[in-house]
């Protein structure tokens, strides 16, 4: 059973992790995080924790260049976050795509932004065929930023919304 106050904590995670969303996506995504989020025990699932053992040095995420891409805590999309750091990892490993984990721990040590591995999942799930190509990978996806992914990244401005 969960305390009130996990719960809570739980509820704020999700409802952070959906902001900037528009709707139905926001409701949608929101039930999926929070589902997620209740099922979680408090520890590295098993097949996160296998898939991290099984990568090699040169699957593994390269170290990231803040500097270049400083402008991402500044974006308001979880969306455009991701998909910013997609086209960092194209840039390092063209083939190699990062999980919506890996995702996540970026923007976690560089930009010090916490979105939860599920909603990254559900912001680039959205524009999967277009921005993004995704293949599957165990449980989750490993997702690579296609040519309009870059050059809406290249074109991102401050004041621009999620296309």
């Amino acid at each position: 059973m969960v305390s009130s106050k996990v719960l809570r904590e739980k509820i704020e995670l999700a409802k952070k992790s959906v902001e900037g969303l528009d709707e139905p996506f926001k409701t949608e995504s929101f039930r999926i995080v929070l589902d997620n989020l209740l099922e979680e025990k408090g520890q590295t699932e098993p097949s996160t924790k296998h898939t991290v053992e099984r990568q090699t040095e040169e699957t593994k995420a390269p170290e990231f260049d803040g500097d270049k891409y400083s402008h991402i805590a500044g974006m308001t999309s979880g969306q455009d976050q991701a998909v910013t750091i997609l086209d960092w990892a194209f840039e390092k490993h063209p083939q190699s795509g990062l999980t919506p984990k890996e995702v996540s721990d970026i923007l976690k040590e560089k930009f010090r932004v916490s979105l939860p591995p599920n909603a990254i999942n559900v912001a680039l799930g959205r524009v999967v065929g277009t921005m993004v190509s995704r293949r599957k990978e165990g449980k989750s996806y490993r997702y690579t930023i296609t040519k309009k992914g870059q050059q809406y990244i290249q074109n991102w401005k401050p004041e621009q919304k999620n296309q």
